[in-house]
């Protein structure tokens, strides 16, 4: 009777064990982050095991808006701990369905760059192309936001707005990088929006 007790209590510390582990890393792995959510969190995952290549975020505080609404889409970088110190971005969006702001589309406020030499818009075609640059000596390491966008909903529907990125391709998307030579980006995190 002793030994049964004794095989039944040790087998209930393993098993409480294994289920204090599991939930301990369920929580670390799990938890919610304030601005990115769980979509975000396993693009940034796929990037980790991805060599530690950078991932280009888009996040919208909404994504239902009403016509006439401001849309707002933020510009995220993750360096994946890559030090950067440029990237071009190329965006698409439908001008159907989005308009951008005549009087600044795109706000640098709080940006982790400090040099923009290029910002053009095509708005015919819907296509944003936007440079950005850090000054000598300061490259960027982490997550933190590049700009925003600033859009009109225009008319009912769904539409996204999305990078132009064809890893290794060199006229799209791309981060620079002193820790690797050439393009370091390996994945983008588009918006999805719905206009009523």
């Amino acid at each position: 009777m002793e030994k049964k007790s004794i095989i039944f209590l040790i087998i209930f510390i393993i098993v409480g064990a294994i289920a204090g582990i599991t939930l301990y890393y369920y929580l670390l792995l799990f938890k919610k982050e304030p601005i990115l959510g769980e979509e975000v969190r396993e693009i940034l995952r796929r990037a980790q095991q991805a060599r530690r290549r950078a991932v280009l975020i888009l996040v919208s505080k909404e994504n239902q808006y009403v016509v006439n609404d401001d849309v707002v889409i933020d510009i995220y970088l993750d360096s994946q701990e890559n030090l950067v110190d440029g990237v071009d971005l190329v965006l698409k969006y439908d001008p159907q369905f989005l308009q951008l702001e005549e009087r600044e589309f795109f706000d640098t406020t709080g940006s982790i760059f400090n040099g923009f030499p290029d910002a053009k818009i095509d708005e015919a075609i819907g296509q944003i192309r936007i440079s950005a640059i850090t000054s000598p000596g300061n490259s960027f390491q982490g997550v933190g936001k590049i700009g925003s966008l600033y859009f009109k909903a225009k008319k009912n529907g769904q539409t996204t707005v999305s990078f132009v990125f064809e890893k290794g391709s060199t006229i799209d998307s791309n981060v620079s990088s002193y820790t690797y030579p050439g393009d370091i980006l390996a994945l983008v995190k588009n918006v999805a929006l719905k206009i009523y």
